[in-house]
């Protein structure tokens, strides 16, 4: 049997009331004061993001289809092509590292990484990285295996991630492991305590690759102004916590800066056609720059527009996946979905290039393949 019918809507409805329950959550545990840092919100900062913002989130579920199951294929094969093309953009990774010191021997990573490599190149090389791990790992939940040689390029491309030292894609691409491991095996105890040792093991490389990055000489603590001493639970308040703080300053001094688009400003450098200085000026608190993915949107829109618009994307990334004709689309769509509601409280995701053309390959070869005549 080549095709079923799929319910393709109680995933996604479930993934936008998750992802506004955790910003809320995360939200409030960012009023528990443990910085010098934090500061006091206003009435409108305390409306917009423990109440519109989070119901920005959830809004989708109101709109999207309810309990629509539709034919879908669960062929799949995907051009092998795309195995070849993923060994030559490692191979042009491999020259550049006997051309450049890669970042994790340079002695100064967090600098490194950031001018390393030919021009370009490089986020060519994350954005089909990410497209590829996507593909391989939706095709393995339609089958309940992974076969070697997909087993194979995902270790090379979390070896590219610490070559690198790019702590947020080893990251995003162990969640997505952790996805497939939940999606294609029956939830029991054991798949529980499996999925909780592994996000531990998650936070640990994201501590370790913080200090990496950092240099021997740094000190979270002091680097949070920490009220007492917390350890390293001063890096979750860092990349989880003080960004509400950030995003309740721009939103109490109604702040905006001189950028032609802070949403868009990320794909306008890419594309060279505007610099991204604007882009980065902002209020933050101390060092920490992070302002969930609200923030570019209040930047250009205020809060009421900016949310609004911000709800406009959402629910586009959402319904992409009521379009997919292929199972294994709608899982690698999903798992990347997943991932930006998981980060809506960190940082922007969905109008950033890597996610959004790794997004628009994902479905372009849906479409490719869907239309193709049966043989």
């Amino acid at each position: 049997m080549d095709n079923i019918y799929f319910d393709k809507s109680t995933n996604i409805r479930l993934l936008a009331l998750l992802s506004s329950l955790f910003f809320v959550l995360l939200a409030a545990l960012s009023r528990v004061e443990i910085s010098y840092l934090q500061t006091t919100w206003s009435s409108k900062s305390n409306f917009s993001i423990f109440i519109f913002f989070p119901f920005i989130i959830l809004s989708p579920i109101f709109l999207l289809p309810s309990r629509v199951k539709s034919l879908i294929s669960i062929k799949t094969a995907y051009p092998k092509i795309l195995v070849g093309l993923f060994f030559i953009f490692y191979v042009v990774f491999f020259i550049q590292c006997l051309i450049y010191v890669p970042p994790v021997f340079s002695g100064d990573a967090n600098f490194a990484r950031l001018e390393w490599g030919f021009k370009y190149v490089h986020v060519l090389t994350e954005i089909y990285f990410r497209f590829i791990v996507l593909l391989i790992l939706g095709k393995s939940t339609v089958q309940q295996k992974i076969a070697a040689i997909d087993i194979s390029i995902i270790g090379l491309i979390l070896m590219y991630t610490i070559l690198v030292v790019s702590r947020s894609f080893m990251g995003e691409i162990i969640i997505y492991l952790l996805l497939y491991f939940f999606f294609s095996r029956s939830f029991n105890w054991k798949t529980t305590i499996r999925t909780i040792l592994g996000f531990i093991f998650l936070l640990y490389l994201f501590v370790l690759f913080g200090n990496l990055r950092q240099g021997d000489d740094f000190d979270i603590s002091d680097y949070g102004e920490a009220k007492k001493n917390y350890g390293y639970l001063i890096w979750f308040f860092g990349y989880f916590l003080v960004n509400f703080d950030n995003l309740a300053l721009l939103i109490d001094n109604n702040f905006s800066n001189g950028a032609v688009s802070n949403i868009f400003g990320s794909i306008l450098q890419t594309l060279q056609l505007s610099n991204f200085e604007k882009v980065d000026e902002y209020l933050y608190v101390g060092k920490f720059n992070l302002g969930t993915a609200i923030r570019p949107y209040v930047l250009d829109f205020g809060v009421l527009g900016g949310g609004l618009v911000f709800f406009l994307f959402w629910f586009l990334y959402l319904k992409q996946c009521f379009h997919v004709k292929k199972l294994r689309s709608y899982y690698s769509i999903l798992f990347l979905l997943i991932y930006i509601g998981f980060n809506l409280s960190i940082t922007s995701r969905m109008e950033q290039p890597p996610y959004l053309f790794s997004l628009i390959l994902i479905c372009l070869l849906d479409y490719a393949q869907s239309k193709k005549p049966a043989v």
